[in-house]
């Protein structure tokens, strides 16, 4: 029940992207994504357990996924595949964000490269994801030089307060906006891993 809620939820946002959410919701979201705090980055680290399946034959299962979701070479490519060490790298962009500011009158685009890392052994994958230490936001009205540190965002960054600043609940949602596309990177992979589905 609660994976069909998150899922309706996602589809909601990606195509309307209207949040019908409360930041306390968005907090919950955000502390049950799988993710650790390495020196001045974020990285999101999920292990995908597949009983009874060779690395390669993982490996094989997951390549068609990665070579499909990356292949606009404007916005992301295939770094590194071993079929001998069996691991891929890719680098990436999430469009987290894009709406319009009624009150200063500007539409804004919020963007976060990463870099995905998956290994392979026998019964399980690794998958790594991790973002640029700086999301980038464009505006419409020329200044383009807005960004977001993702190492400096709450709930990232220890906090004492009891009620969330205009700037905690605005870090908090590119926050979890980028969960929402981390998650579904690991759900795409999950599922060809196990054979869910297929191109």
């Amino acid at each position: 029940m609660k994976y069909k809620f998150w899922s309706l939820l996602m589809f909601s946002f990606m195509s309307f992207n209207v949040f019908a959410i409360g930041y306390p919701e968005m907090l919950e979201y955000v502390k049950k994504t799988p993710f650790e705090k390495e020196g001045g980055e974020i990285v999101f680290t999920k292990i995908i357990s597949v009983d009874g399946v060779s690395a390669k034959e993982l490996y094989d299962r997951v390549l068609p996924s990665i070579s499909y979701s990356y292949q606009d070479k404007n916005h992301a490519e295939i770094k590194v595949t071993d079929e001998d060490k069996l691991y891929i790298v890719a680098k990436g962009e999430y469009k987290v964000e894009e709406g319009f500011n009624a009150m200063f009158g500007f539409s804004y685009l919020i963007m976060s490269k990463h870099v995905v890392r998956i290994d392979f052994k026998d019964d399980k994958l690794r998958v790594v994801i991790t973002p640029e230490v700086k999301i980038n936001e464009y505006r419409s009205n020329g200044n383009s030089d807005v960004a977001h540190y993702v190492a400096s965002m709450f709930p990232v960054r220890p906090q004492k307060k009891e009620k969330l600043s205009r700037e905690d609940k605005e870090d908090l949602k590119i926050f979890f906006s980028l969960c929402l596309r981390i998650n579904s990177t690991f759900e795409n992979i999950e599922k060809f891993a196990r054979k869910e589905t297929e191109w």
